[in-house]
Order: C-alpha cells, then structure tokens, then sequence
C-alpha cells in the first residue's frame, strides 16, 4: 500500500498544478474564446477521440502486461506503427471525402478538419509511449509531462490572438503543441530501453497479436462505445440546439474534470498497473475496497460543492456568457461522482478477462444519454435533459459498480456501507448549504471561502473518524513534507 500512495502521490502532483494552472488561466481563454469557437472545436476533438479508438487497436494497453521488456517493447513498436498507417488513411479520407461528409452536413471548415490526422497521430503516440511509461513507473515523468503539456497548450491559446485573429486556429494549435511536448518527453525518457530492440521482427509481431488478440475486440470495441457516447453528445447537441451550446458543454465538463484529475485518474492509473502484480484474491479485495472507499470519501464533498454553487461561480469566474455550463455542472455532478468512483472497476474486468460488462456498461450509458437528450428535446428545455442524464448514468454507474465488486468477492452489503456512511459525513453539510443559499444571497468571494473552510473540516473529521483515511493522510503528509514529520519535529 505504501508503495501505491507513493506512485499515487507522484500522479496527483501533476494534476494538483494543471489545475492550478486551469484554474487562473481558463477564465483568460473563455473571455477570449467564444462558445461557438468552444463548440467547432469540441466538434473536432471529439472525432479525434472517437477515431484515436482504433488508432492502436487496443494494443497500446497490453504493453504493460508481459513479463519481459522486449514483448512490451516490440508491442510498443506494434502500437506506433499502427497509429502512422491509421493516421496516414484518415490524411487521406478527409483529403477526398471531407465536402460531403463533414461540411455539409456538420458544418465544419476544411481548413480545421486538415488538422485532425495531425492530432490523431500525436493522440496515439502519446497514449503508447504513456503505456510504456506506467510499466516501468515512471510517474514522476509523466507527472512533468501532463504538467507541460496543459502548460503549453493554454498559454499557446492565449498568446495566439495576440498574432492573429481570434478563431479556432488558437485552441485547435494550443492542443497540438501541448500534446506535442507530451510526447516528446515521453520518446526521449524511454531511448535506452529502445535501443535494446530497434529491428522489426514481423515474426514476433504475428506471435503477440496473436497472443492478445482479445484487446482489438474487447478494448477497442469497449473504447469505441465510450467515445461514440461522447461524440454523440456532441452531435446530438449541435442537431439538437447548437455549436454555441456544444461549447458550453464542453466547458462544463472541463470543470468537472477538476476534482477528478485531482486525484481520480492518478489513483486509477496506479492502480491499473498495480492490479496486474496481484495475484491474491484477498489482497485485490482488500486494496480494492480500501481504494473505493479513500476515493468516494474525498471526492464526495467536491462534487456536492459544484452541484450547489456551480451555477453561481461559474457565470462570474468565467464571464456572463458561460451561466449554462454552470447549470450544466450542477445537473452532471451527481454522475460525475459516481463514474469516477467506480471507474477502477474497469481495470478489474480487464484483469478476469471481463470487458463484455463494460461493453455493456457503455451500451447502457450511450442509450440513457441520446435518450435523455431527445426528452430534453422534446421538452424544449437543454437543462432538464442533463438532469435526467445524470440520474439515469448514475444508477447505472452504480450498478456496473455492484456487480464488478461481486465478481472479486466484495458484498453489495460493504459498497452500500460506504456509500451510506459517506452520505452521512456529507449531510451537515448538504443541509448548511441549501439553507444558507436559501436565506442568504452569496456572491462568489462568499461560496468561495465557504467551499475551502467545509472542505478543510471535512477532511478533518474524516481523519478523525476513518482508521483508513487517517492513515492514508499520514502517509501522503510524509511523502510531501519529509520523515521529520513522523518524529514530530
């Protein structure tokens, strides 16, 4: 466990400082940018996602399983090679193919859609060499690249109307060059152990496609219903009302992903690597109930604070032309915070050889979500929509959840229990929250100390209460603040 909150702590340092960065940079970019701009360039990005699926075929998450190097090695060559002949052939489609499909019928300029193979390409070099960096642990690297990679990206965006005129040139340029730089340092860190194979050996290539052959069907067609989920939303909010609303969702989720990246994504990351080196089942219970439970509790009152005051904060940190992404925050949050505290229980499924439950999961949020947006439609009311879209994923986030943990031997009775106490721990402060938005009328400064003072009293009464957390605080203290703090001095 020591070793896991190590290599969590090393992850999260990355996201704590992109988010700083985020967070006093953002309200530059969506003063600069407008909702429409958000909204071409959401467009783009998502078909990036949606296509970067088969851009490795799956392979680029085997590299960390086999046991020696060269395999890993030889499937990092598979997942290169992969992503230049898959980027070539979508060079190519657009090039031939982009009048009738893409202009009219989306509305997107040729001119950005030259810009797609280009992000496809970097989206999946990046995701390969990210592979080869977990399996050898280098998470203070990928730490330092996430961490310039946001950098480079924003202050690119910033700094380009200053050149030329505003468009979405500026964002789209910003992505490529923050992604670049990833990539770049995740190449150059790995030269070493590149060199020990540099031939290709299209024997040992055919021996490991074979060999995990079940990652093309399960991980890409898993992936694929994920990112299909995505992009629909785009689509369908651009058909549905419009690219001005697609940016606002966009932006709505980039606020989501704070508390999340905080740490959600760094402990799942170690985890997912973590996971493969268990081969205990008591073990894998205990470190698994004891990550659900760590998580849930500290993600808990973050959510609950966007879920309250987004709508308020957000308009004014942002600027006035932003109020639906606060609304949009504040119906997502709910499940939001559900999926992110379930989402180690993909890892598990790839573990036991059971993507088809994810498959499942993704079908059934995919479903729920056109659904829900086509209520909405119907209702001529966009917020409504969201609301219905995040009760209905989160009960079925929760169910995918319950079903996963029962399948390594953890009791629905101890998730409940979790999920019950941690309602608990929240409920003083669910309740201060509404009456005081209730009889009082807050400005941002307000709710703004008002979330870091809740907070700050929440983790303390959760170190005081939780055997678990408590520990678990002492041994990130420790590996911020040095061994002196064990001695007190």
């Amino acid at each position: 466990m020591k070793l896991f909150i190590k290599n969590t702590v090393k992850l999260s340092s990355a996201p704590i400082l992109t988010q700083i960065f985020s967070f006093f940079l953002l309200p530059l970019i969506t003063r600069t940018y407008s909702a429409e701009i958000f909204g071409d360039v959401n467009l783009i990005t998502s078909f990036v996602s949606l296509i970067g699926v088969f851009i490795c075929l799956g392979y680029n998450q085997a590299i960390v399983f086999p046991k020696s190097d060269e395999d890993a090695i030889y499937l990092l060559q598979i997942s290169v090679l992969l992503t230049f002949i898959i980027s070539f052939f979508a060079l190519i489609f657009i090039h031939f193919f982009y009048v009738n499909l893409f202009y009219e019928k989306i509305k997107l300029k040729s001119s950005l859609l030259y810009y797609f193979p280009f992000l496809l390409l970097l989206h999946g070099l990046s995701s390969s060499f990210l592979m080869i960096n977990l399996r050898l642990s280098k998470f203070g690297l990928i730490s330092i690249g996430r961490v310039l990679n946001v950098l480079a990206s924003k202050m690119f965006s910033i700094i380009y109307p200053f050149f030329f005129t505003i468009t979405a040139y500026g964002l789209i340029l910003g992505n490529i060059a923050g992604t670049l730089i990833l990539t770049l340092i995740f190449i150059f860190s790995n030269l070493k152990i590149l060199k020990k194979v540099v031939q290709f050996n299209f024997k040992k290539y055919n021996s490991l496609l074979k060999e995990y052959q079940q990652f093309p069907f399960f991980a890409v067609t898993n992936d694929l219903v994920f990112r299909v989920n995505q992009t629909l939303m785009v689509i369908l909010i651009s058909y549905f009302y419009s690219n001005k609303d697609v940016g606002q969702y966009g932006v709505s989720l980039m606020i989501l992903a704070i508390p999340t990246t905080l740490l959600g994504s760094s402990i799942s990351e170690v985890f997912y690597k973590k996971i493969f080196e268990i081969n205990n089942s008591d073990d894998l219970k205990e470190s698994t109930i004891k990550l659900f439970k760590i998580t849930t509790l500290i993600l808990s009152l973050m959510f609950v604070i966007l879920a309250f005051f987004s709508k308020i904060m957000i308009p004014e940190f942002l600027g006035d032309g932003w109020v639906l992404s606060g609304f949009m925050v504040g119906a997502l949050s709910l499940y939001y915070f559900f999926e992110f505290i379930f989402l180690p229980c993909q890892s598990i499924l790839k573990k036991f050889k059971k993507q088809q439950y994810i498959l499942i999961y993704q079908l059934a949020i995919t479903f729920s979500s056109f659904v829900s947006l086509f209520v909405g439609y119907r209702l001529n009311n966009i917020i409504n929509s969201f609301y219905l879209l995040s009760i209905l994923n989160a009960i079925i986030s929760i169910l995918f959840g319950l079903i996963t943990f029962e399948i390594i031997g953890i009791r629905v009775h101890d998730i409940m229990k979790i999920l019950f106490k941690t309602l608990v721990y929240n409920l003083p402060f669910i309740l201060l929250f509404f009456f005081i938005q209730k009889i009082f009328l807050l400005n941002v400064v307000s709710i703004f100390i008002l979330s870091i003072i809740s907070y700050i009293l929440f983790i303390w009464i959760l170190i005081y209460k939780e055997y678990d957390f408590n520990n678990y605080s002492k041994e990130i203290a420790l590996k911020f603040f040095g061994k002196n703090l064990k001695n007190g001095t």
